[in-house]
């Protein structure tokens, strides 16, 4: 069980006021993907490989009582279920001082990024290889310590920006970019996550918090949050575009 204290001050961070009574209503974090980072994005695309392919994680709730925006959500790790070493996952980070650096999300192959974050509190990430495929974790200890934070603060916290905040149903938490691989034949890589399970801000559930004021009140749902995974298939190059190579080649020796 990874140090409840190390979540519990990045969380403090994100949101340092008192909490609400809990909300009835549910929190859900969707990964989705998409092959450029301006999206379409949805819960599943098929490419081939050499793809760079993207991954973001949505926060949105549902709920009957008022909620003024998404605070933070804390996972356990975000893993990458079937990648293997012909994939190329890694973290070279987009560098923001605060939340309110939304506009400086630019993570495509010419940026030398593949990773930004929605994150007020100091924490750097890396990619480590798992029996069952690439986790994406707190460099720190990442099977006891560290944990995948993302949140943003309300503009009522002192020294914090608030230009980036957004109270759309519905934020951005993370982005990120991998390689697509190799290997051969057909194969899927499911992404999905764990959540954080802790008793703060009241009830005990899985930590996904929600402002319920602009002072920075926040809260819990009385539901457990709920996580949909997304899936990279991934199929080798057409047998046609190899053979229109292989004609091309031979048109060109008989030209000779």
């Amino acid at each position: 069980m990874k140090n409840l204290a190390v979540a519990m001050i990045a969380v403090a961070g994100l949101a340092a006021v008192a909490n609400a009574q809990p909300f009835s209503g549910q929190g859900r974090v969707s990964f989705q993907v998409a092959t450029n980072p301006a999206g379409p994005w949805s819960a599943g695309v098929t490419v081939t490989p050499g793809t760079h392919v993207y991954v973001r994680q949505m926060n949105s709730w549902s709920s009957n009582d008022p909620v003024f925006g998404w605070a933070s959500t804390t996972l356990e790790e975000v893993s990458f279920n079937g990648a293997n070493a012909t994939d190329t996952f890694g973290v070279s980070e987009r560098a923001q001082n605060s939340i309110a650096n939304r506009t400086n999300q630019d993570i495509s192959p010419a940026s030398g990024f593949n990773l930004w974050k929605a994150q007020g509190t100091t924490a750097a990430w890396n990619t480590y290889t798992t029996a069952g495929g690439v986790k994406l974790d707190h460099n720190v200890n990442p099977d006891t310590t560290g944990r995948i934070v993302t949140g943003q603060s309300t503009f009522a916290i002192p020294g914090v920006p608030w230009q980036g905040f957004s109270g759309a149903n519905g934020v951005v938490g993370l982005l990120y970019r991998f390689v697509a691989g190799t290997a051969a034949g057909t194969r899927n890589i499911d992404i999905t996550g764990r959540f954080f399970v802790s008793g703060s801000p009241a009830p005990q559930g899985n930590q996904f918090v929600v402002y319920v004021n602009e002072a920075g009140t926040n809260t819990k749902f009385t539901t457990n949050a709920a996580l949909d995974g997304a899936r990279v298939t991934i199929i080798p190059a057409p047998a046609s575009l190899a053979l229109l190579g292989l004609g091309g080649l031979i048109a060109g020796r008989r030209r000779r």
